[in-house]
């Protein structure tokens, strides 16, 4: 990845990251101005130093999201080899039978994004690495400067392994839902000693690795994984992996019989916590839906927030529609992947078109943006260890995208749960 000096003009004043160092920074007005004429006198900016302003371009400075799109999160194929009964894409369904985007419209639509000051990029599927041109697709996402992550079932052979870690693919996440017999019904018969194999393989490669790999081990949160939370835990920490659990979305093949409940929610929160404190663990090392027992003010990502955070960095809603988009394997905007399968829901091709213009004009985008966080906005939770749920839960479970997130743990008993130890708000 080449490394780029990044300064977006914003509402709220600027945006500066550094890809390099993966360095990202909110600037108030006067900061902004002082950085950018920081920048403008570098002697080598050539190639590297990047200003945006799109009130030069015409747009106006956005209030309600960032003014352009900062990452993608970029579904490349609906393909997978994989039958997981939890898959909220329903990967290779027949309905799933247009043809995909090609080379050529990603190269497009990334020269665009590039162009406006994106820098990260996530693949994922289906199974992304089963595309024949994916590593022409990595190579031109690192030409272009961007910081590239990648979301896959890790079911490949030791020559893509080395041909992924070669190209400096950092953040990998692997999915894995449990130990081998819990994981090979949710998912495959024989994926649980495929995937640790691979796991294997990328812990001896970071053993010696001047510039180490970030993996994460992807776990599904549901009634048939949770009881398994700690044997994760310590098995992601015995290869070094981080480990990240996610509630199960009740999209595609998910079934509602296998959603927590907001108490077991609370549950798994509590078991994350207890497992950091008790294996002396980072809180990144483990990740967690309503991690409300760590310490410290989180954002979006579950990190602690210092200094200025603006909207839509505050932790007040998802990224995606406000700085980031999601793109399916047909060039479709929507407000996440989750909504693949609501056809209702998923917005316009954008090939050929032009990426500000959607970004600024697309009524989906504009719906997405002026959603209502039901019972959030006096709750302690709120902003501080919640972003407001996940409207794709409320919509597939009652179709109100407005509505509140079946998780959602604001009515809980948190400290009889935790016996007798408050959460952190």
């Amino acid at each position: 990845m080449k490394r780029r000096l990044i300064l977006k003009k914003e509402s709220f004043g600027g945006l500066f990251v550094d890809t390099e160092i993966g360095k990202r920074e909110f600037l108030r007005p006067d900061e902004y101005e002082s950085k950018k004429q920081e920048l403008l006198q570098l002697e080598d900016r050539a190639g590297k130093v990047q200003i945006v302003d799109v009130t030069e371009r015409g747009y106006p400075l956005l209030t309600d999201a960032t003014s352009s799109p900062n990452s993608f999160f970029w579904e490349l194929t609906k393909h997978c080899i994989g039958t997981c009964t939890d898959c909220f894409m329903d990967s290779n369904s027949p309905r799933w039978n247009q043809a995909e985007i090609s080379f050529s419209e990603i190269e497009e639509i990334v020269r665009q994004f590039a162009d406006l000051g994106g820098y990260s990029v996530r693949l994922t599927g289906g199974e992304p690495t089963l595309r024949q041109d994916f590593f022409d697709i990595v190579d031109l996402l690192n030409e272009a400067g961007m910081e590239v992550g990648l979301n896959t079932n890790g079911m490949f052979d030791e020559k893509k392994l080395e041909q992924i870690l070669s190209r400096g693919i950092k953040d990998i996440r692997i999915s894995l839902d449990g130990p081998e017999e819990v994981n090979d019904r949710i998912r495959w018969s024989g994926n649980y000693r495929g995937v640790i194999t691979t796991i294997e393989r990328i812990a001896e490669y970071n053993k010696t690795a001047p510039d180490p790999t970030k993996p994460t081990i992807n776990m599904v949160l549901m009634r048939s994984t949770m009881l398994h939370m700690e044997q994760m835990v310590r098995l992601a920490q015995g290869y070094g992996f981080k480990i990240s659990f996610g509630l199960m979305r009740l999209s595609g093949r998910a079934k509602s019989d296998e959603m927590l409940s907001p108490e077991e929610v609370v549950q798994a929160a509590y078991e994350s916590q207890r497992m950091r404190e008790e294996l002396g663990l980072p809180q990144g090392a483990i990740r967690v839906n309503y991690d409300i027992f760590c310490e410290g003010v989180q954002d979006g990502k579950r990190r602690k927030v210092s200094g200025y955070a603006p909207f839509p960095f505050d932790n007040s809603k998802c990224p995606l529609g406000t700085s980031g988009l999601n793109i399916d394997a047909y060039a479709r905007i929507a407000p996440c992947g989750y909504f693949v399968n609501a056809e209702e829901m998923m917005g316009e091709d954008i090939r050929g078109k032009d990426l500000l213009n959607v970004w600024h004009n697309s009524s989906l985008l504009k719906m997405i943006r002026n959603l209502t966080r039901e019972g959030c906005t006096d709750c302690g939770y709120y902003k501080v260890k919640c972003n407001g749920g996940c409207p794709a839960m409320a919509y597939f479970l009652d179709e109100n995208i407005n509505g509140r997130d079946p998780y959602c743990i604001r009515d809980v008993n948190v400290t009889r749960i935790a016996g007798g130890k408050p959460a952190g708000r």
